[in-house]
């Protein structure tokens, strides 16, 4: 309805598997953004916290940078009333889980930030058996790139010192996930001169959540002309991308 009202050209692009397999590559090979020759591009999320009709965005980094880490402990099993003879891989386990945490703690510049989590421990098969093998799954986020290669350095540096400790084997994976989201400080004002500050702007204060939005800022350092990008969040039930073409 409000086309006539439009100053540029704009293409919406509806990206598949945002949290799954990942779209924004197949959609960058796809070609789409060298063939209307986009400039820039915004982001849209919903956000469940949101009031219904608010948008939330800041300048700089948005969203974290992940990776998802798997644990293989293997110890040797026994009868709980002879643990002499044995590697208790869920004593090693907890204090594995324990003692990582003084990587954010202790090992990071406080004022960076991150998040180092365990949600997951599977182990054991009854009661009074002592477990050989532990599999731990967790997550860690960031910001800052160097930060998140600080963590991976130490997890594998406190696996190898378990080892050496406990007398086990320990195995760490880590799946790199999403890069940080990084807004462009101009486009952001731009967008919040264009919404409104005070009528629909919405304080947003940083999460180690994640997206895949992170991927099409890079578009320029492959050689797909799109100057800038921006990414934001609001109450709805849909996501898309807004791509604009500067006349």
């Amino acid at each position: 309805d409000n086309k006539e009202n439009l100053n540029d050209n704009i293409v919406f692009v509806f990206q598949p598997a945002e949290e799954d397999t990942g779209g924004a590559e197949p959609l960058m090979k796809a070609g789409i953004f060298k063939k209307y020759n986009v400039d820039e591009v915004y982001g849209l999320h919903i956000h469940p916290d949101f009031p219904e009709g608010y948008i939330g965005c800041k300048a700089g980094y948005l969203m974290a940078q992940n990776g998802e880490i798997d644990v293989e402990i293997i110890g040797k099993s026994g009868h709980g009333a002879i643990p002499q003879n044995t590697i208790d891989g869920i004593v090693i386990g907890a204090n594995f889980v324990t003692s990582v945490q003084i990587i954010v703690s202790r090992n990071l510049n406080p004022m960076e930030g991150a998040v180092l989590t365990f949600g997951k421990m599977a182990a054991g098969s009854i009661r009074n058996i002592i477990a050989e093998n532990v599999k731990l799954e967790g997550t860690m986020r960031c910001f800052n790139p160097e930060i998140y290669d600080t963590m991976k350095k130490r997890l594998f540096e406190f696996a190898k010192g378990f080892e050496i400790a406990y007398n086990c084997k320990v195995n760490v994976t880590i799946d790199d996930g999403y890069l940080a989201v990084n807004n462009d400080e101009n486009l952001f004002d731009e967008f919040v001169e264009a919404v409104g500050k005070e009528k629909e702007l919405y304080p947003y204060l940083l999460y180690y959540v994640t997206t895949e939005y992170c991927t099409f800022q890079t578009m320029k350092a492959r050689g797909i002309p799109c100057e800038r990008s921006y990414f934001y969040e609001m109450r709805r039930r849909f996501y898309s991308i807004i791509a604009r073409r500067i006349r």
